[in-house]
């Protein structure tokens, strides 16, 4: 398991910065919603001809299925397990579109610096990039959610079908592809998407765009009073990057 940084990162738009503004808060969306087509769902593999036995053999014993015999469902595992499993991924995303939500992901990321996300996800620079330290603890144990760095592979989770793992969901969630890897992502998991409401000294840290009006950079300003630190993200003169420059605290 990957150390948590000090502090974990939140891009958002404009108008997600002025409700955050107005009142600090971490938002979930249904994991179905992610980025990325692949995120979450595994690729599924056939079932080998153990697996198909030995699963006809329980599910032939249990009482949801005990009209059938030991032999039809060894029969009916072999056949599915020689679908093309391309097949048998379309079917469950199929299925997954019709099923409640019932799981929900907040994205952090341990950058407040990243050009790519800050042009992605907060609006080409006109929104804001909030870091939350210890406040995410409470958080955790408060709402019962689990926190969770992303690992980035070029090889899918593969999982039999029909799916034998419990949680299939669950431990997909943790990995995406390294097309993502610049993002060092970390994942708020949760079975609710109940909004975090956080408490202006909860908030460690603001970066404010460089593309944000000054009405928005006055608002996070006054965050000051609670403790928080205010940053301005603005061009590097050399390289292609970002730069965090502290604002110094108005004086009184």
């Amino acid at each position: 398991m990957a150390t948590r940084p000090p502090i974990l990162y939140k891009y958002l738009d404009r108008a997600g910065a002025e409700a955050f503004l107005k009142q600090p808060q971490l938002r979930y969306k249904d994991f179905r919603e992610l980025d990325d087509l692949m995120e979450v769902l595994p690729g599924f593999r056939s079932l080998s001809q153990d697996e198909a036995a030995e699963l006809g053999r329980l599910r032939a014993q249990s009482g949801v299925a005990v009209q059938f015999s030991l032999e039809k469902h060894a029969f009916f595992l072999k056949t599915l397990s020689e679908v093309d499993p391309r097949y048998l991924e379309d079917e469950f995303r199929k299925q997954l579109a019709h099923l409640p939500p019932a799981l929900f992901i907040c994205s952090l990321t341990e950058r407040a610096d990243s050009v790519a996300m800050w042009s992605s996800y907060a609006e080409k620079h006109q929104g804001i990039v909030f870091g939350l330290s210890t406040a995410l603890d409470w958080i955790i144990a408060a709402s019962r959610r689990s926190l969770v760095p992303v690992v980035y592979s070029d090889c899918r989770i593969q999982m039999p079908f029909p799916i034998v793992v419990p949680d299939v969901i669950g431990k997909a969630v943790r990995f995406k592809s390294t097309d993502w890897q610049y993002q060092s992502e970390w994942r708020l998991i949760s079975s609710s998407d109940a909004t975090d409401f956080l408490a202006p000294a909860d908030v460690a840290e603001v970066v404010v765009g460089y593309r944000a009006s000054d009405t928005l950079f006055s608002v996070a300003d006054r965050m000051r009073a609670s403790g928080v630190r205010v940053f301005r993200a603005v061009p590097d003169s050399r390289r292609y990057r970002i730069e965090l420059r502290e604002e110094n605290p108005k004086q009184s």
